[in-house]
């Protein structure tokens, strides 16, 4: 787990990152897709809650140039 601050709110949040890599194996991509689901529908205060989700994978690769 990673930590991050959200500047404007100036809240730490946890961050997990999977690597593309990690997702070649069908059980492994439905079993990410299990755990967010899950988080989406829990809410306790003892639990971390889902934020968001997101795909870097285009992020980070360049634009092409025109």
């Amino acid at each position: 787990m990673l930590k991050a601050v959200h500047l404007k709110e100036k809240v730490d949040y946890a961050i997990k990152v999977v690597e593309n890599g990690d997702l070649t194996d069908e059980e492994n991509l439905e079993a990410l897709e299990t755990e967010i689901k899950v988080l989406r529908q829990l809410s306790h205060p003892h639990i971390v809650q889902l934020k968001e989700v997101r795909d870097l994978t285009r992020a980070r690769t360049p634009s092409p140039t025109p």
